[in-house]
């Protein structure tokens, strides 16, 4: 599956995946990317723990189950 647009995209094939939202400043929304295999993902960028690279995994319903900080920024 892939879906791009001018707010950003997902490439999928199988259990991995490449998300990508670019910065809307109208909305105070900053960019980011990940990298996820199945329940796992390492997030570039201010998502849901700070500006940074983080490791989460999800519980399989799309709820986070942790975060742990690889760099904060």
């Amino acid at each position: 599956m892939i879906h791009t647009d001018s707010d950003g995209g997902l490439i999928r094939f199988g259990p991995f995946a490449l998300a990508w939202g670019n910065t809307d400043t109208a909305c105070d929304f900053p960019g980011f990317t990940t990298l996820s295999w199945g329940d796992y993902s390492l997030e570039f960028g201010d998502i849901d723990a700070g500006n940074g690279i983080h490791l989460t995994k999800y519980d399989g319903q799309g709820d986070i189950d942790y975060t742990k900080p690889i760099v904060k920024l």
